[in-house]
């Protein structure tokens, strides 16, 4: 039996990404966003019930056992590290998970705290510029050896 499943953050863009999870057998029980009427309109689309603007609202919901959040969800950390552990949850975040270190480590933590939830941070540095000039620069050994 899959996961039911709350998006945070999800909007025209990234619908996509819902048709994938039913693709796949997942069932979209909710969907948060900041624009209600947008999110009435895809949840219509994709035969979703539950819409709100609010995090909280999916993190109580009882048929929500997944909830990903999306590049757009505001306040991501702080809500990744209560729907682990206050909520219980299981957790995947989508790049641009956090804006800072410090952000960082605290979802860390708060997936270390409960080791039976599942939780997953997409993060493609391999197409971040940054990374791609140091790969490169250390393939051309300009930068000198790195141990």
């Amino acid at each position: 039996m899959f996961p039911g499943v709350g998006i945070v953050g999800i909007d025209d863009s990234s619908t996509h990404y819902i048709k994938k999870l039913q693709e796949n057998c997942f069932k979209i029980n909710g969907i948060c966003g900041p624009n209600t009427l947008d999110l009435r309109r895809i949840a219509e689309d994709f035969e979703i019930n539950f819409v709100t603007s609010k995090v909280e609202d999916l993190l109580v919901h009882n048929e929500i056992n997944l909830i990903v959040f999306m590049p757009t969800a505001s306040n991501m950390a702080e809500h990744v590290c209560k729907a682990l552990t206050v909520a219980g949850k299981h957790v995947i975040c989508c790049h641009k998970f956090a804006v800072s270190s410090k952000y960082a480590q605290e979802m860390y933590e708060a997936s270390l705290k409960y080791p039976t939830l599942l939780s997953v941070i997409e993060n493609p540095i391999r197409f971040s510029k940054n990374f791609i000039t140091t790969k490169n620069l250390l393939l051309k050994n300009t930068i000198g050896q790195v141990k």
